[in-house]
């Protein structure tokens, strides 16, 4: 597997999709702090807000929204471009049969599998830590923890309702780290999702990358509706930072990705375990 493993990560770091991803990817933080900043044009800088706060991702207070746009539609379709990109290529051009001589075919899935996750990990991950690193360029570090964007402010004291509220007062780029890293989490199982996908679709990338972005906005809107407006049951609502006073619950916040797992592994070992031939 190894063999197969650096030959797919040597053609993954030199293909124009993971370098076009990512570069998308980060423009969407930069205009979001292009946003903020737009925001506070002109303010003093007393009334500029802490670092922490002013990162994009803090996307209600802050009304970034590119971001929003970012997070809810193009985030994991461009976490999972790269890897799904080279591997429709590879079945669609019947490159396949060539690599897995080399290894086997569990070595060339299994392989693939781990970049698939770990390339759109890396893309998120590298965007939410640009958004933070330009919001400290500007903003003080030592600046209110609330937000005042010429309206009273949304939250002046702890509250025990939103989401890690006590690590924001305590400690607020720990508390953004949280969400850089579970935004990274949820993207790469996305992107693990996405692959699972070519070996049901003949290898259609269109259907793959839109697939998943498409049943996640479906669930955005379905399960607050069967479930009485309970967003805190919702997978959006732990992506990043909220200023809503909502029960949010710590057991949805491990559970979310344990299920996104569970369906990318069903994906990618069924057509194994059944021996359906997937590269054709």
């Amino acid at each position: 597997m190894n063999g197969i493993l650096k030959l797919q990560l040597r053609r993954l770091l030199s293909s124009t999709g993971f370098y076009a991803a990512l570069f998308v990817s980060i423009a969407f933080a930069v205009v979001g702090f292009v946003e903020t900043c737009v925001a506070f044009w002109g303010a003093d800088v007393s009334d500029l807000p802490h670092a922490a706060s002013a990162w994009g991702f803090n996307m209600e207070e802050m009304r970034v929204q590119s971001l929003r746009v970012y997070v809810y539609f193009a985030m994991s379709i461009l976490a999972a471009f790269p890897m799904c990109g080279l591997i429709a290529r590879d079945i669609q051009s019947n490159t396949v049969p060539c690599i897995v001589v080399r290894g086997g075919a569990k070595a060339y899935i299994l392989s693939n599998a781990t970049l698939a996750f770990l390339s759109a990990f890396s893309i998120v991950l590298i965007t939410g830590v640009v958004s933070q690193l330009l919001a400290i360029l500007v903003f003080p570090l030592h600046g209110d923890l609330s937000v005042n964007i010429n309206l009273p402010l949304y939250r002046t004291g702890y509250d025990p309702y939103i989401f890690l509220d006590s690590m924001r007062m305590t400690h607020p780029f720990m508390r953004n780290v949280v969400f850089i890293v579970y935004m990274s989490l949820w993207s790469g199982l996305m992107g693990l999702i996405s692959y699972g996908l070519t070996f049901w679709n003949k290898g259609n990338l269109l259907s793959s990358l839109c697939a998943p972005a498409i049943m996640s906005l479906s669930l955005w809107y379905v399960i607050p509706a069967l479930f009485q407006h309970d967003y805190v049951l919702v997978h959006f609502a732990y992506l990043f930072p909220s200023y809503q006073s909502l029960p949010f619950s710590m057991v949805m916040f491990v559970a979310i990705p344990f299920s996104m797992l569970a369906v990318s592994v069903l994906l990618i070992a069924v057509p194994i375990v059944t021996k359906r031939e997937v590269f054709i």
